[in-house]
């Protein structure tokens, strides 16, 4: 999962770091070389720094203004657990999280496609083993580990006017230069307060339950299956139809589409 330093992709992380203006910071799953510049650079700042899903000491709740996880949050088993349960450990109402993603949508991934170049190490965007996420799909889990106020900053590698032109002819779209950004560093603010009291009335994995399903709708899988499944688990759980709603709202990639879905369903008036 460890990636070299990159200078590109450290410069955007780290403006987020004059945005945020942070007093504390955590550096999650970064190498001695990535630490040692963010250190260098911010010296004003007090950084902490811990592994990979390491167990963070309980000392450490609401103490950071920034959290930054390094390259390679893809490779995780949950990604949305690890962004879950980072917000205890920052400044309440006040801090964030600073995570850079791979972006697969990239014309050279398209352009190795055609090529049929997909050998381990051709591109880095594709390296590693883990999964590959979508701006959407990262859209989805910041919403469903319930952050909200999502700023986005690009690394843009100009690809031809001929491969982007091929690209939208099979229905891609760059509306933001999707397809020219290598990398996209974003960071996740927290909810507030009454928003987290919602997400509190329920285990995580009541709620990762209902996201998965609620997903499942969206996307038209095994609708009348799924549907049932959630009728079934609302049923069990108790979850009323003003928590369905504002969970919905949070979540799916097209509430109001998805709210039409769950009104046909009889589940959501």
């Amino acid at each position: 999962m460890e990636m070299s330093f990159d200078e590109r992709l450290y410069a955007e992380m780290a403006a987020f770091f004059s945005e945020q203006m942070a007093a504390d910071a955590l550096l999650i799953g970064m190498s001695a070389a990535w630490q040692r510049r963010f250190q260098q650079d911010f010296a004003d700042c007090a950084f902490a720094a811990a592994a990979w899903e390491e167990a963070l000491p309980a000392a450490w709740h609401g103490r950071f203004s920034l959290i930054v996880l390094a390259p390679g949050v893809e490779e995780l088993s949950a990604p949305e657990s690890l962004l879950e349960s980072l917000q205890d450990f920052l400044v309440p109402q006040k801090g964030a999280v600073v995570v850079p993603f791979r972006n697969p949508w990239h014309w050279s991934v398209f352009h190795a496609w055609l090529a049929g170049d997909l050998h381990y190490g051709t591109n880095p965007l594709l390296a590693g083993r883990g999964r590959l996420f979508s701006f959407p799909e990262v859209v989805r889990l910041a919403k469903l580990a319930h952050y909200e106020d999502l700023a986005v900053r690009q690394i843009i590698e100009e690809g031809s006017e001929e491969t982007l032109a091929a690209m939208q002819s099979c229905g891609v779209q760059s509306g933001h230069r999707e397809t020219e950004a290598s990398w996209q560093v974003v960071r996740l603010a927290v909810l507030d307060a009454r928003t987290a009291r919602l997400k509190e009335r329920y285990t995580a994995e009541v709620r990762r339950l209902l996201s998965r399903l609620l997903h499942r709708l969206e996307n038209g899988v095994e609708v009348q299956a799924s549907a049932e499944d959630l009728r079934r688990l609302l049923a069990e759980s108790g979850i009323d139809g003003g928590y369905l709603e504002e969970f919905v709202s949070n979540t799916a990639a097209d509430a109001v589409f998805m709210r039409d879905i769950l009104q046909k369903e009889g589940l959501l008036r």
